[in-house]
């Protein structure tokens, strides 16, 4: 997960111009989407962690120049990652897939299990 974060703020930054860095912006949400369509929500993470990071959303210029049509893409993906109670939207997601093959963002359940192990006793006594 962290590893590719890096790589898709990498691939944005080491653009040199303008045009380029929004062209790449661009075929980053574009891949996005398509994870999310996929019901691949722990890479869609990974690429909505990528875009709002300090050093690519200080980037004003070069999203100027991203068209309307994929920041809006982009900002439609900021409920689904919400921490709202408890990733409410995210879970409702994985809910909804049902039996359908996805791939959940591995954080939540990681919290899960930290919680499970700290909200019940080390010993029960029988």
């Amino acid at each position: 997960f962290n590893n590719f974060t890096i790589f898709i703020q990498v691939q944005i930054l080491k653009e040199g111009s303008l045009r380029r860095r929004a062209l790449a912006i661009k075929k980053i949400i574009q891949m996005g989407e398509h994870f999310r369509l996929t019901r691949n929500y722990n890479s869609l993470c990974a690429v909505f962690s990528a875009l709002n990071s300090a050093p690519i959303h200080r980037l004003k210029l070069a999203w100027s120049k991203v068209p309307d049509k994929n920041r809006q893409i982009f900002q439609e993906w900021s409920p689904i990652f919400s921490r709202d109670f408890n990733h409410r939207n995210l879970r409702g997601l994985l809910r909804k897939a049902g039996g359908n093959p996805c791939i959940p963002h591995i954080g939540v359940f990681l919290q899960d299990l930290v919680f499970i192990d700290e909200g019940n006793k080390k010993k029960v006594a029988i």
